[in-house]
This record gives C-alpha cells, structure tokens and sequence, in this order.
C-alpha cells in the first residue's frame, strides 16, 4: 500500500512540474509521460485539482488545464528546473521542443519564462521577450519565434528565429527577464537555420604539450587508445560542445593541464565559431 502511495505522490508532483515549466497539463502529456490510459490520466488530473482547486483551469479551446499565474506555486517539488529535467528523463517519449545534453544548469531560470518558451516552441507561436546580452548590456525588447529549448553546457537557451535581425539565434534563458505572447506573424522571407540542421564532424586530439606518456592516458581514456576521437555535433552547437569539453583551440594560449584535448584541426568548425 505504501509503495501505491509513493506512486501516487510522485504523480501529484510530476503534475505541479509540468503546470510550473510547460504550463498546462493534460490527459494526453500524462499518457506520454507514463505510458498509461487516458481514464488513469484523468484520475491523477482530478486528484490534483481537488488537493490544489485554484492552481489550474481548464481551457476548452486547447483542452487542456492551463496554470493559473497569480496561484500556481511549487509546493510538492523544489521549483527548481532540475526537477522538470528529471522528469523528462523519465517520459515514455521525448519531448520535441526540448533537446538535452545532460549537464549541470548554473542560471537562473523562470519556470514562467521557461512554460512561455515551451508552449511556443510547441506552437510555433511569437513571443516578446525582454533581453539583455554583453554586447548590449541595457534591458531592449525584441520578438522572436521560438523552436527549440536546449540544455547545453551550464546554461539554458532558446533557439529562436530573430525578427529583428532575421537571423537564427541562442537566447540565454537567465538574460531573460520577461516573456509574453507575441503578435507577430511568421515571415514569408524567413531564412533557413543552416547551423541548426547542418552537421559537422571534427577531430580531437591529446594537447601537443603534453608529454608522452601524458598523451597516451588522455587517448586511452577518451579515445579508445586510437590517436583521435570523431566528435559530430549540429553546426550550432559546435561552440558549446568545444567549451563543455574543454578542447584547445588556440594552442598558444590555452595549455595542459586546463586543456587537455586539442583540435586536430580548426578548419572543418571555423566558420561557425563565435570568435571570428
């Protein structure tokens, strides 16, 4: 009985994170989420609510229960994004809007921000977001059209297209301070995202500087022993994976023992690196 409780509990919370970082929930997410039918789903929908009346309605349109902002609150899960992260990992099936690389999170994120991005990203709806970078620090409004949230290295970002610049972009999830529904509609001159659905592959090599014998743990332990390792990553992502890997790139200034694995060769990535 006890273990049917757990279950259950677990359930509830699994429910209040996806209301806090997708949202809304429905019988169909459930169903994805644990393999079950559509009458189980409906039960654990109904025990929620009546635990938590005022923290979701329903939405005829969608037909879905939708989070209400001004109640909806964590109070059987931490808040935080890393239990939305495990949760996904446990689902049946793969969320579409999503890609993760498995690495820790350093940023701040917010479950609003980050439910707005997701049904986006689902939709294909706009959303003005207010955003601040290095290259422009000051807090500036833009509208984007989200497709893609992605986990990489210590950060969030969204992958949207930009209607500003009309250029393909990573947004950080933590320089976002606000996130609504937008009004735009999708441009017909839209440009592809090349980077995002382009492959490269490149090679990873011990640091030249290491010593010998230095160089023959690092190929054992990365390499199967060979003399180098096949990395294949989507164009877009390369920057992220070179940083989360600690691969050199500049060898005069990035030595062992803070780098030890190097580029075999720059040429097959240069282009889309964010250095110039």
């Amino acid at each position: 009985m006890g273990r049917t409780s757990n279950l259950a509990d677990q359930r509830l919370r699994d429910i209040e994170i996806l209301l806090l970082w997708e949202g809304q929930v429905g019988n169909t997410r459930l169903r994805q989420l644990y393999g079950i039918k559509l009458g189980a789903a409906s039960v654990l929908i109904k025990a929620y609510r009546d635990a938590f009346p005022d923290r979701c309605e329903w939405n005829t349109v969608e037909r879905v229960f939708e989070a209400i902002p001004l109640t909806m609150r964590a109070e059987l899960s931490t808040g935080g994004i890393a239990d939305y992260d495990e949760l996904l990992q446990r689902s049946h099936e793969p969320d579409d809007a999503i890609t993760f690389d498995g690495h820790i999170d350093l940023t701040c994120v917010s479950a609003q921000i980050f439910s707005t991005l997701h049904r986006a990203c689902a939709r294909r709806l706009p959303v003005e977001i207010v955003y601040a970078s290095m290259t422009n620090p000051d807090p500036h409004s833009r509208e984007v059209f989200p497709y893609k949230l992605i986990q990489a290295g210590r950060r969030w970002h969204v992958r949207a297209l930009d209607l500003k610049t009309m250029t393909h972009r990573d947004f950080s999830l933590g320089r976002i301070t606000s996130a609504r529904n937008g009004t735009a509609s999708w441009p017909e001159a839209a440009p592809t995202d090349v980077a995002w659905n382009t492959e490269v592959t490149f090679q990873v090599i011990p640091h030249p500087q290491l010593t010998q014998a230095q160089a023959k743990i690092i190929r054992g332990e990365y390499m199967g022993s060979a003399s180098a390792r096949r990395v294949s990553c989507r164009a877009a992502m390369v920057q992220y994976v070179i940083q989360q890997l600690r691969i050199a790139i500049d060898l005069e200034n990035e030595h062992p023992p803070a780098f030890q694995l190097a580029l075999a060769s720059v040429e097959p990535i240069e282009k889309w690196l964010f250095r110039k």
